[in-house]
């Protein structure tokens, strides 16, 4: 069961965590474009890049289910679903 006050606070905190993960990417990316010609340091910063990018998409999708529970909520009337 789903209270509304919770998923609100879900997120809110669910934002939190993007808004950190893209600030990190922001800086990993810097990283990679001072270490041009740096092959192998390249090459590790690229697969962790990649890693982080990937952790990103799956907080959005988990953001984007509560938004939809959320609207469940709203939808009802109700606090539970």
């Amino acid at each position: 069961m789903f209270d509304k006050q919770q998923e609100e606070q879900h997120l809110a905190e669910a934002d939190r965590h993007i808004a950190e993960a893209e600030e990190r990417i922001r800086l990993q990316e810097e990283r990679l474009k001072r270490m041009q010609g740096q092959e192998e340091a390249t090459e590790t910063c690229q697969a962790l890049f990649s890693t982080m990018l990937n952790g990103l998409d799956v907080m959005k999708v988990h953001r984007k289910q509560i938004l939809e529970r959320l609207a469940d909520l709203n939808s009802s009337g109700s606090n539970l679903i």
